[in-house]
């Protein structure tokens, strides 16, 4: 189903495998409208043409079977659009530039995914997720729990952090296999929370970096070394039960 401006706002057969086309009754496709697709179980996989660039809010949510997206058109992903896939595990994406809150919330690995394209990475937009190893160093903001509790995470590089505008908290809280965490040059400061609840065994902190804030590395059983060079401020239980440190 299509509307006059190209986007496209549900679908009522019954194939596995969706390929979009180009036009629908004569009509340019543009877009996925909010919520056009979501909770379709038996959806496995989409191919989308090059000329749709949207991805409108939950156009996929909780779409439970879907298993493989290629969209290489799609620049914008809007909220929770692919929430709960929690079987997609791979994506092609390789034009997009923006997302929103909880975009990939809860989802499979999505091997493929342009992390490296993003410069602001919204609220909870992976949290939960199967992601494993991301590369942010492109990235100017990434926002409050943004990976929080993705378990299987195990490698993490990330931009120059000023402050807390530049990374929010809890980014990386709970997630339990990160073991490799590269940051930029020139980083500042540590966040609230950043690295709460991870368990990569040694840090070494770059001669710029002046502060590490609340509970920034707390409960890291791990953690058996750190390097302090520079550092003018420690905030309160930063490395709080770290029982091997």
């Amino acid at each position: 189903h299509i509307r006059d401006n190209g986007m496209i706002w549900g679908y009522s057969g019954a194939d596995m495998d969706l390929v979009v086309p180009e036009t629908v009754l004569g009509i340019d496709v543009k877009g996925i409208e909010s919520e056009a697709f979501s909770e379709q179980a038996y959806i496995k996989s989409i191919t989308m043409p090059e000329r749709l660039t949207t991805i409108e809010e939950k156009a996929f949510y909780k779409c439970n079977s879907l298993t493989s997206l290629v969209a290489p058109g799609i620049t914008d992903i809007g909220a929770s659009a692919f929430y709960g896939c929690g079987n997609l595990d791979e994506v092609y994406l390789p034009n997009l530039q923006t997302i929103e809150k909880n975009a990939f919330r809860a989802t499979g690995t999505i091997d493929g995914f342009p992390f490296e394209n993003l410069k602001k990475v919204p609220t909870m937009s992976f949290y939960g997720s199967d992601v494993y190893n991301v590369n942010l160093e492109n990235a100017t903001s990434i926002q409050g729990s943004a990976f929080a509790y993705c378990i299987s995470l195990t490698e993490v590089s990330i931009p120059k952090v000023d402050t807390e505008t530049d990374m929010g908290t809890s980014v990386f809280i709970n997630c339990p296999m990160l073991e490799i965490v590269k940051f930029k040059e020139n980083t500042i400061c540590i966040p609230e929370h950043t690295f709460n609840g991870c368990n990569f065994s040694s840090l070494d902190c770059f001669d710029t970096i002046e502060t590490i804030a609340d509970n920034a590395f707390s409960n890291n059983d791990a953690l058996t070394d750190i390097t302090i060079k520079s550092v003018e401020y420690i905030g309160s239980s930063a490395f709080e039960k770290c029982k091997n440190l």
